[in-house]
């Protein structure tokens, strides 16, 4: 599937003989990464059989798109650091407007909206969850994966449905988002 949205997304990446379809779809994320700051390419959804399982910025499948569909790109630009550590088969470096909603866990804008959210049948900006790994408490420090709604510990799904609209505790912070490979086991950060 990946090599058959090349054209359609304006992409060229070389053809990897025996490469496998999850693979290719992470390195054609990647490709677009490196030519767009459009950061709505993170507006995937984690599917309903794997809502428990931890997951990188870039989506395994093109599945996982199926209902990301009247998205908009936000209208400011995020950067996406580049260097040293865009490795979309292992996971990315990125600016990210984050909240922390309990402990390890962090809301991230990911500067795109949505006019139709499909859960909620409202509209407003999209973001993400994430968790905190490592044995420092900040956020600079350590790595994070992509997490679902679903995996969060039950008080902190109240809470991020709770204050979903405060502006006040949001900070821009530089991470870096490990990836999880085709087979579901994570790569080890860089």
């Amino acid at each position: 599937m990946a090599y058959c949205l090349m054209s359609l997304l304006g992409v060229d990446m070389p053809l990897v003989y025996g490469e496998g379809e999850a693979e290719a779809f992470l390195r054609l994320q990647g490709e677009i990464l490196l030519t767009s700051t459009d950061t709505s390419i993170f507006a995937w959804a984690i599917p309903a059989s794997h809502s428990h399982a931890y997951y990188g910025l870039l989506a395994p499948s093109v599945e996982c798109f199926a209902n990301s569909h009247e998205i908009d790109p936000g209208s400011r630009e995020v950067p996406i650091i580049s260097e040293p550590c865009m490795y979309p088969m292992r996971g990315l470096c990125i600016s990210l407007s984050m909240r922390e909603i309990g402990e390890h866990y962090y809301t991230a804008h990911i500067n795109a909206t949505s006019r139709r959210i499909e859960d909620y049948n409202s509209s407003g900006p999209l973001a993400i969850y994430l968790l905190h790994v490592g044995k420092e408490p900040t956020p600079s420090r350590g790595y994070f994966y992509r997490v679902g709604f679903d995996s969060l510990p039950a008080s902190i799904r109240r809470q991020a449905t709770a204050t979903g609209s405060e502006k006040a505790s949001w900070k821009l912070y530089k991470i870096y988002v490990a990836q999880w490979n085709a087979s579901g086991i994570p790569l080890p950060a860089i």
